[in-house]
């Protein structure tokens, strides 16, 4: 009896079942193809109705268990659905026929991202524009993501993108004229469903990202200057970044250093329960060193404590520190430290300091500046005492700092005129006051007495404002008792005496500098000084004192290098009584250093290897004479100068060895 089977069941197959044959399309007839469901057999071939179709190139990509080779056709546009037949040969070398089926490959198949990673790295065929392969992966991305380009560097570029991230490894496909390229990506930051996404290699849009096990399509946008857009406004810590990319990126490019450097701050303060540490400044110096200027409270930190990294190097910086204790009111111990290591960049860029102390740990990134920061100036003067612990801190740190060429104009808080001016005047007598304004008078005094066969302006410059009223005072009854013309300048307390020197010097007018309590000894001393110039297009004129101290010269004869070498101290005032100067308005040369006194101004006119003076001459006995003063320019300042002109003299002696031509003949 034969069973009649039910209405309802259909006769099983007695065919194999068609294999899927995943398809990732190229561009035009061309597309990849793989098979992972014939049992170590290899795929030769595809045909598709009855259209073979030719293998242009073949990838393997070998792993413990999941194998996959990867074909890439030509001659068919391959539609998912598509039956077709594989040619594969067994391990045992027999040939056979399979059905199968085309399947557009999908995201969430695990070798579809691993056959795009080999379509990215390895296929050499498989360059140039692909619009299709473009849109197949616009097809299977799950969700498009605003996103912006923060910013772009040679080695990667920094995206903001509104996403969620669980941890899982970042990818990032992009189709650009020459094919798929594959960038590893690093979060850097992510809240409030934002990210900060570093990718490497070159910048494309649109981007597709690997995230969180999906595809993600992300079409770039430039940030607008209206947007504001930057690290702390998507609510990353700056120097979060600027620590992730540390780690993250190996010898940086000086785009990348720099955009670094603008995430962090010149100054720093670090407190915590048992110290507080302030960086003041990290110093680029000329010398391709960097210097750490710091202040420790209540912590004796030394060279074990303290660890300082350059931006993107792999090693810390061997370091050199010069400590000192601070004396003041507060109760609080407190030190300053110069940290100095060698920079291993060219480029400004920041560094990293970090320190241990008592059982924390601490870190702060902070920008460097060049040496010639106007702030620096004063920053070397505050650390001037660590000099006296070390002596090379002076010219090795502070004196770069200090003298970093700087033209700056004085800066004049007050002015005033009395008396009527001479005519034709024909010179400027400009005499410099610090606090003894006895000494001023009696130079004022004596220079009313002087011969008036030759007129000049006298100009009374003050640096301490304190003493601006006492000063305006005593000067209004001078000029009315002697009938003398004063000009009085009062300037800021940071304006030097070497400022004020060289403006007076772009005067066509000779200029004869000398401070309070200078006094002539003939009533014809300064006609004769002003007759000694006359003729001249440039000239220096120096009046040395007689000082036992100083090596005895022929008048008129010494050179100002010998002057220099053989004086008892660095303070040039005290053998230097006055200077006439006569100038031919010469820019100053971009090497020449910042001086600071009067002195160190003029001798360095005379001492430049471009000099603007064409004639020094140097006398025992100009006709002026020291009546006695507390006046002295500061101590720091005058030994900047001395360090300042001890460089110069050897910069212009190497200068002229060059210049020297050869006397002998030669034969050829």
């Amino acid at each position: 009896m034969s069973v009649i089977p039910n209405k309802g069941e259909l006769p099983v197959s007695q065919e194999p079942e068609a294999l899927p044959l995943f398809v990732i399309p190229w561009s035009g007839n061309a597309a990849f193809v793989w098979c992972s469901q014939l049992e170590n057999a290899t795929l030769t071939g595809v045909q598709a109705a009855s259209v073979a179709m030719s293998v242009v190139e073949r990838k393997k990509l070998i792993r413990p268990g999941q194998n996959l080779e990867v074909l890439l056709l030509d001659g068919m546009n391959l539609r998912d659905g598509s039956e077709c037949e594989l040619h594969v040969t067994s391990k045992e070398g027999q040939d056979s026929v399979r059905r199968a089926v085309t399947r557009l490959a999908r995201w969430d198949n695990v070798e579809t991202r691993r056959a795009l990673g080999l379509v990215a790295s390895r296929f050499t065929q498989a360059s140039g524009p692909a619009p299709v392969l473009e849109r197949y992966l616009a097809f299977i991305s799950a969700w498009q993501a605003p996103g912006h380009l923060i910013a772009a560097f040679p080695e990667g570029y920094l995206l903001d993108l509104h996403a969620e991230h669980d941890g899982s490894p970042v990818g990032a496909y992009t189709v650009t004229a020459d094919g798929l390229r594959r960038a590893a990506g690093q979060v850097l930051h992510q809240g409030d469903g934002r990210l900060v996404l570093w990718l490497e290699g070159a910048a494309g849009s649109p981007l597709y990202l690997e995230l969180s096990d999906a595809l993600v399509r992300l079409q770039l946008n430039l940030p607008s200057s209206r947007s504001g857009l930057s690290p702390v406004g998507l609510g990353a810590d700056a120097l979060d970044l600027v620590e992730a990319l540390h780690t993250l990126v190996e010898q940086p490019s000086p785009e990348l250093q720099a955009w670094a450097a603008s995430l962090c701050r010149q100054h720093a303060v670090v407190p915590s329960d048992v110290t507080t540490i302030e960086v003041v400044r990290v110093v680029r110096l000329p010398s391709r060193e960097v210097a750490v200027f710091l202040r420790i409270a209540d912590a004796d930190v030394g060279a074990s404590n303290l660890r300082l990294e350059s931006f993107g190097a792999t090693e810390p910086l061997a370091l050199d520190i010069v400590a000192r204790e601070v004396d003041g009111e507060a109760r609080v111990w407190q030190q300053q430290v110069i940290v100095k290591a060698p920079a291993p960049h060219t480029d400004l860029g920041c560094v990293k300091l970090s320190w241990s102390y008592a059982g924390r740990s601490h870190a702060v990134w902070v920008r460097e500046v060049t040496a010639n920061d106007p702030r620096n100036a004063a920053l070397a003067r505050d650390f001037a005492p660590l000099a006296q612990v070390s002596a090379a801190t002076l010219p090795t740190v502070l004196h770069p700092l200090a003298t970093a060429s700087s033209d700056v104009v004085p800066s004049l808080l007050h002015r005033l005129d009395l008396g009527a001016e001479a005519p034709q005047a024909s010179a400027d007598v400009v005499v410099f006051v610090r606090h003894d304004l006895d000494a001023l008078h009696r130079t004022v005094l004596a220079l009313s007495l002087t011969s008036r066969d030759t007129p000049f302006i006298v100009h009374l410059c003050l640096f301490d404002p304190r003493l601006w009223s006492a000063l305006e005072t005593n000067a209004q009854v001078w000029s009315r008792i002697y009938g003398l013309p004063l000009r009085l300048t009062c300037y800021s307390p940071r304006t030097t005496e070497a400022q004020v020197a060289q403006q007076a010097a772009e005067n066509p007018k000779p200029q004869v500098f000398c401070r309070a309590g200078v006094v002539p000894r003939g009533s014809d001393s300064l006609a004769r000084i002003l007759t000694t110039l006359q003729g001249k297009k440039s000239a220096l004129f120096v009046g040395a004192t007689n000082d036992a101290s100083l090596p005895r010269h022929d008048v008129s004869s010494v050179s100002l290098p010998d002057l220099l070498i053989e004086a008892a101290n660095a303070d040039l005032s005290a053998h230097i009584v006055f200077a006439a100067l006569l100038s031919n308005h010469q820019p100053k040369a971009d090497d020449t250093p910042q001086f600071y006194t009067l002195e160190g101004f003029l001798l360095g006119q005379a001492i430049g290897g471009r000099s603007t003076i064409g004639e020094v001459q140097v006398e025992r006995d100009g006709g002026f004479v020291s009546s006695g003063t507390s006046d002295r320019p500061d101590d720091f300042d005058a030994k900047l100068d001395w360090l300042s002109l001890q460089m110069l003299r050897k910069s212009s002696s190497a200068a002229k060895r060059r210049l020297r031509r050869p006397t002998g003949r030669t034969t050829g």
